[in-house]
Protein backbone atom coordinates (compact mmCIF):
# COMPACT_ATOMS: atom_id res chain seq x y z
CA UNK A 1 0.00 0.00 0.00
CA UNK A 2 1.55 3.40 -1.11
CA UNK A 3 0.33 6.76 0.20
CA UNK A 4 -0.34 9.04 -1.80
CA UNK A 5 -1.17 12.08 0.00
CA UNK A 6 -2.23 12.98 3.93
CA UNK A 7 -3.70 16.40 5.62
CA UNK A 8 -3.00 14.38 8.82
CA UNK A 9 -4.29 12.67 11.57
CA UNK A 10 -8.21 12.74 11.48
CA UNK A 11 -8.00 14.03 8.21
CA UNK A 12 -8.48 12.80 4.25
CA UNK A 13 -6.07 10.37 3.00
CA UNK A 14 -5.38 9.10 -0.44
CA UNK A 15 -3.67 5.51 -0.68
CA UNK A 16 -3.28 3.44 -3.68
CA UNK A 17 -3.23 -0.76 -3.52
CA UNK A 18 -2.43 -2.15 -6.96
CA UNK A 19 -3.71 0.91 -8.84
CA UNK A 20 -6.91 1.37 -7.32
CA UNK A 21 -6.85 4.32 -5.20
CA UNK A 22 -9.09 5.03 -2.21
CA UNK A 23 -9.98 8.36 -0.42
CA UNK A 24 -9.72 7.17 3.63
CA UNK A 25 -9.29 8.36 7.08
CA UNK A 26 -6.11 8.86 8.19
CA UNK A 27 -5.94 7.41 11.48
CA UNK A 28 -2.32 6.21 11.27
CA UNK A 29 -0.17 9.36 11.36
CA UNK A 30 1.01 10.84 14.31
CA UNK A 31 -1.27 13.71 16.07
CA UNK A 32 2.05 16.34 15.68
CA UNK A 33 2.33 15.21 12.10
CA UNK A 34 1.14 14.17 8.64
CA UNK A 35 3.28 10.84 7.35
CA UNK A 36 5.34 11.55 4.24
CA UNK A 37 3.35 9.76 1.09
CA UNK A 38 5.50 7.03 0.51
CA UNK A 39 5.06 2.73 0.72
CA UNK A 40 3.12 2.53 3.78
CA UNK A 41 4.74 -1.03 5.48
CA UNK A 42 3.15 -1.47 8.58
CA UNK A 43 -0.54 -0.17 7.39
CA UNK A 44 -4.39 -1.60 7.05
CA UNK A 45 -7.54 -0.53 6.04
CA UNK A 46 -10.30 -0.78 8.71
CA UNK A 47 -13.53 -0.76 6.55
CA UNK A 48 -17.25 0.72 8.48
CA UNK A 49 -19.85 -1.21 6.62
CA UNK A 50 -23.75 0.00 6.56
CA UNK A 51 -24.84 -4.01 6.91
CA UNK A 52 -27.99 -3.34 6.36
CA UNK A 53 -27.46 -1.88 2.72
CA UNK A 54 -24.99 -4.42 2.14
CA UNK A 55 -26.68 -7.60 -0.56
CA UNK A 56 -25.61 -10.67 -2.36
CA UNK A 57 -25.38 -9.84 -6.11
CA UNK A 58 -26.95 -12.57 -8.16
CA UNK A 59 -28.87 -10.73 -11.25
CA UNK A 60 -26.82 -12.95 -13.87
CA UNK A 61 -24.78 -9.69 -15.01
CA UNK A 62 -21.01 -8.91 -14.51
CA UNK A 63 -19.80 -7.20 -12.09
CA UNK A 64 -16.28 -6.03 -11.63
CA UNK A 65 -14.56 -6.09 -8.38
CA UNK A 66 -13.51 -2.90 -6.95
CA UNK A 67 -14.44 0.53 -4.83
CA UNK A 68 -16.60 2.80 -6.82
CA UNK A 69 -17.14 6.61 -4.14
CA UNK A 70 -20.52 7.77 -3.79
CA UNK A 71 -20.00 10.70 -1.70
CA UNK A 72 -17.80 12.15 0.95
CA UNK A 73 -16.51 8.97 3.04
CA UNK A 74 -18.93 6.19 1.26
CA UNK A 75 -17.86 3.68 -1.39
CA UNK A 76 -20.07 1.01 -2.92
CA UNK A 77 -17.58 -1.92 -3.24
CA UNK A 78 -18.28 -5.38 -5.36
CA UNK A 79 -16.25 -8.05 -3.90
CA UNK A 80 -16.50 -12.00 -3.79
CA UNK A 81 -16.64 -13.68 0.26
CA UNK A 82 -13.43 -15.62 0.10
CA UNK A 83 -14.03 -16.44 3.88
CA UNK A 84 -16.99 -16.65 6.68
CA UNK A 85 -15.33 -16.76 9.55
CA UNK A 86 -14.13 -14.24 9.83
CA UNK A 87 -16.01 -12.71 7.02
CA UNK A 88 -13.73 -11.67 4.12
CA UNK A 89 -14.12 -10.43 0.78
CA UNK A 90 -11.47 -9.88 -2.26
CA UNK A 91 -12.32 -6.66 -4.24
CA UNK A 92 -9.99 -7.09 -6.44
CA UNK A 93 -6.69 -5.63 -5.58
CA UNK A 94 -6.96 -6.03 -1.52
CA UNK A 95 -9.12 -8.87 0.28
CA UNK A 96 -10.50 -7.60 3.45
CA UNK A 97 -12.18 -8.88 7.00
CA UNK A 98 -15.84 -7.11 7.49
CA UNK A 99 -17.29 -6.14 11.02
CA UNK A 100 -20.37 -8.62 9.79
CA UNK A 101 -22.05 -11.48 10.22
CA UNK A 102 -22.62 -13.46 7.18
CA UNK A 103 -26.29 -13.80 6.38
CA UNK A 104 -27.13 -17.74 6.06
CA UNK A 105 -27.64 -17.25 1.88
CA UNK A 106 -24.08 -16.08 1.78
CA UNK A 107 -21.07 -18.53 0.72
CA UNK A 108 -17.46 -19.41 -0.66
CA UNK A 109 -17.63 -17.54 -3.87
CA UNK A 110 -21.04 -15.55 -3.59
CA UNK A 111 -20.67 -11.66 -4.81
CA UNK A 112 -21.34 -9.14 -2.72
CA UNK A 113 -22.20 -5.07 -2.94
CA UNK A 114 -20.79 -3.74 0.16
CA UNK A 115 -22.11 -0.39 1.36
CA UNK A 116 -19.27 1.07 3.11
CA UNK A 117 -19.69 4.31 5.34
CA UNK A 118 -16.22 5.05 5.47
CA UNK A 119 -12.55 3.32 5.40
CA UNK A 120 -9.91 4.10 8.10
CA UNK A 121 -6.15 3.86 7.27
CA UNK A 122 -4.91 2.56 10.81
CA UNK A 123 -1.45 0.24 11.79
CA UNK A 124 -1.28 -3.19 11.41
CA UNK A 125 -3.08 -5.09 14.02
CA UNK A 126 -1.88 -8.08 12.51
CA UNK A 127 -2.97 -9.59 8.88
CA UNK A 128 -5.80 -7.03 8.28
CA UNK A 129 -4.93 -6.23 4.81
CA UNK A 130 -3.58 -9.53 2.23
CA UNK A 131 -2.51 -8.55 -1.22
CA UNK A 132 -3.89 -10.38 -3.54
CA UNK A 133 -2.15 -13.35 -3.98
CA UNK A 134 -0.83 -13.74 -0.31
CA UNK A 135 -1.01 -16.43 1.80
Amino acid sequence: MRLIRTSGRGNEAEVEIEGQRLRVLDALSPSDAALAPGELDEAALEVVTIGALTEAIDDGREHLPGFERQQGWRYRAIGEIVSREPLAVDFGSVAIELALAPRDDWQLGTKLAVAIDRILLVPTPGERIRRRGAT
